[in-house]
């Protein structure tokens, strides 16, 4: 039986003979040695044998064990360090340590070490007793919190791993695009869901066997639940922090909670806009407006129409599991941004602009637009927005002269929060003139993703659902909703002097979507005719990122870079594809019967289809005078496939319920088996690479 683990140091990395070999250093007061093949085998079965060979670990210490002994020895050395005179010198050999290092670069080598830890430790308290944890309480606390940073959702995960990062996928795309492969049943990312379990056990190990954290390491927690969605994760990385008593020492750890726990990421929020939208039976609920027993009937009926064909879990709380509880009903609170914004003010968490935009936008999401019109932007920024009733909102704008370098003065993240919190309750006119009235008194240019953003809230505000129900109760909310032209407004302000956006594939796909809801059907053509360009230029990315990666799979040079540029470019195209045949499908549907003349349906239709085939459906229906026109086109590979699947229906409420001495049951969860058209399975990348890939399977890849 060896003893305790040796705490492993690095040692210069070296090569012998064109051939990398590696050495461990042992501290302690002998020197340093190499490891044998007992302690190498003690801590391969501690960290545990990945799946395949495609860990850069080990491969690398097999190197070592099948090498004779005499070629690992390593010459002493002093504990302190190495200097230049004691440099080593003819085939020694580096630290195994320096190899990990090496291979350790890449985020996800990182997170799939910080899982062999933790998988390691939880295997050895049931095999070896005292060493349970000694993998991970031999680390540093500083080394932890280097592994914990790398591992940061924000700024490394999202832009090394995600493929779908910046891109709204809905339910619909989940379910017809392999994108879906990436989400879980309520809409959130894998990566992010396992991330999160990975820092948690790792942390809890730690914790458990007495290193504490440090408060870098809370804010990364912070950052993990906020990116998986899990408000119960949020509350239990706050409750760890108070037991240390790190909880009222740094604005920034606030600053965390509350992007956290009210989802004012872009990330956290997967990037829909529409998820925390107020609807007019909110406001009513909370008291904030009073409505009458007619609009209350019509809005929750459209509310039970709405879900009532709802399958999918897509915006709900992972926690509830026995009723259906979405996240918006929660956001919607009105207290607990309150309190928050009180506890900031009291203990003097408001040291920055991030911390008010981000309690901006939480209250936004309950509804108390006065609240954060008085206390925020009156407050700190002079903006003044008067309201009358039957009259647009005035603004005034008082500058205050903050410092070049002030924390407090206002930047483009205040005009995204401007713009989010005003569109949120369906206040669009205001948001365009509160941000208007800042950028110009401060000297704030818009950027683009804040013209973005106009765009998507001007086409989600006038969308049929969300336009229907404030025109439901218009009486009661004159400065709510948006006009029917809003999109194109939005759309030849930003396009024109001074501002000259260029926009992309995805607000053009918004445009021509708007044109159709409007009947422009003719203008909708021009713009779809503008986007086929863009999607081949799509095409030839994938084709060209596909290549390079096949190349560097074969040379096994940087085949994780090459991999997440192949995975973006098919994301991007899936989701270009996917929308298109979905704008495709609602031009025909607006050539029916009665809607165009002969010679449009006879003879443009034909002509349409036959121009757009590539983005075309397989199944297309369209209305004449004298029938039903169907096109069924068999591709050479299916694309979808009609598979039978498993919801589980949840009730809006359950349990028991007393009326009169008497027990009614309400209904409970049931399962639901029906038959959904989803995308067909495909061969891995592994299969399409070592294989001899057929013609239809490259057809199906790049087109």
């Amino acid at each position: 039986m060896l003893g305790p683990l040796p705490v492993l140091r690095h040692a210069p990395h070296q090569q012998s003979h064109g051939r990398r070999t590696y050495a461990t250093a042992l501290g302690g007061p002998s020197g340093r040695q190499c490891l044998d093949a007992e302690e190498w085998a003690l801590l391969r079965h501690l960290v545990g044998k990945p799946k395949g060979e495609r860990s850069p670990v080990w491969p690398r210490v097999a190197q070592v064990l099948t090498e004779p002994s005499q070629e690992r020895v390593a010459p002493p050395m002093s504990v302190e360090g190495v200097d230049a005179q004691s440099a080593p010198t003819g085939r020694q050999q580096a630290s195994p340590l320096s190899g990990l290092a090496q291979s350790l670069k890449h985020p996800m080598n990182k997170m799939a070490y910080l899982n062999q830890l933790a998988k390691a430790a939880r295997k050895a308290q049931q095999q070896m007793g005292s060493m349970s944890t000694a993998v991970l309480a031999q680390l540093p606390a500083t080394a932890f919190s280097e592994l914990l940073r790398s591992l940061d959702p924000v700024d490394s995960i999202s832009k090394e791993l995600d493929p779908t990062d910046g891109m709204h996928v809905g339910p619909g795309m989940a379910q017809f695009t392999p994108m879906g492969q990436e989400f879980d049943a309520w809409g959130v990312k894998k990566c992010y869901v396992s991330l999160l379990a990975q820092v948690m056990n790792a942390s809890k190990l730690r914790i458990e066997a007495g290193r504490h954290l440090l408060l870098s390491d809370y804010k990364i927690l912070l950052r993990c639940a906020g990116a998986a969605a899990d408000l119960d994760a949020v509350k239990a990385v706050w409750d760890m922090m108070a037991e240390t008593g790190l909880r009222e020492r740094d604005p920034e750890a606030y600053h965390e909670l509350v992007k956290s726990r009210f989802q004012t990421e872009p990330l956290y929020s997967h990037y829909d806009l529409a998820r925390y939208i107020v609807r007019p039976m909110n406001l009513h609920m909370q008291k904030l407006w009073v409505l009458g027993w007619r609009e209350r009937l019509y809005l929750q009926m459209l509310g039970y129409n709405r879900l009532k064909r709802q399958r999918h879990h897509f915006g709900h709380n992972r926690q509830s599991l026995i009723h259906v509880e979405h996240l918006a009903r929660i956001m919607r609170q009105r207290w607990p941004p309150l309190r928050m914004m009180w506890v900031a003010t009291k203990l003097c968490y408001i040291v920055d602009e991030g911390v008010l935009c981000a309690i901006m936008v939480a209250l936004a999401r309950s509804g108390a637009i006065n609240v954060f019109q008085t206390r925020i932007l009156q407050k700190y920024w002079g903006v003044e927005v008067t309201r009358r009733p039957g009259s647009p909102a005035t603004v005034k704008v008082q500058t205050i002269a903050y410092a070049a370098d002030s924390p407090l003065r206002p930047s483009a993240k205040l005009l995204e929060a401007i713009v989010n919190s005003y569109c949120v309750n369906a206040e669009f006119s205001t948001a365009l003139q509160v941000l208007h009235a800042v950028s110009s008194c401060y000297g704030i240019p818009i950027p683009d993703k804040v013209w973005f953003d106009l765009l998507e809230w001007a086409y989600v505000l006038s969308s049929k659902p969300v336009a229907t129900e404030w025109k439901a109760v218009r009486r009661q909310f004159r400065g709510k909703g948006v006009s029917r032209n809003a999109v194109q407004l939005v759309w030849n302000t930003m396009t024109s002097e001074p501002f000259n956006v260029r926009p992309g594939l995805y607000q053009y796909q918004l445009l021509a979507h708007d044109l159709v809801s409007r009947g422009n059907v003719p203008r909708a053509l021009d713009v779809l005719l503008e986007m086929e360009p863009m999607y081949r230029q799509l095409l030839a990315q994938l084709e060209s990122t596909f290549c390079k990666h096949a190349l560097s799979t074969a040379l096994g040079v940087e085949v994780a870079e090459s991999e997440m540029a192949w995975r973006r470019a098919r994301a991007r195209k899936h989701a270009a594809l996917y929308r298109l045949q979905i704008l495709c499908r609602r031009l025909l549907k607006k050539v029916g019967k009665g809607k165009a003349g002969p010679h449009m349906t006879v003879r443009g239709v034909p002509q349409f289809i036959e121009a757009f085939r590539d983005l075309m459906p397989a199944s297309i229906t369209y209305q004449i005078q004298t029938g039903t026109v169907q096109i069924h086109h068999v591709p050479p590979v299916r694309r979808l496939e009609w598979t039978t699947a498993e919801y589980t229906k949840l009730p809006a409420t359950t349990g028991e319920v007393r009326i009169s001495g008497l027990i009614k049951r309400l209904p409970r969860p049931k399962k639901v088996k029906e038959k959904r058209l989803g995308p067909a399975p495909h061969a891995s990348l592994y299969g399409f690479l070592t294989q001899s890939p057929s013609w239809p399977l490259i057809q199906r890849e790049f087109s």
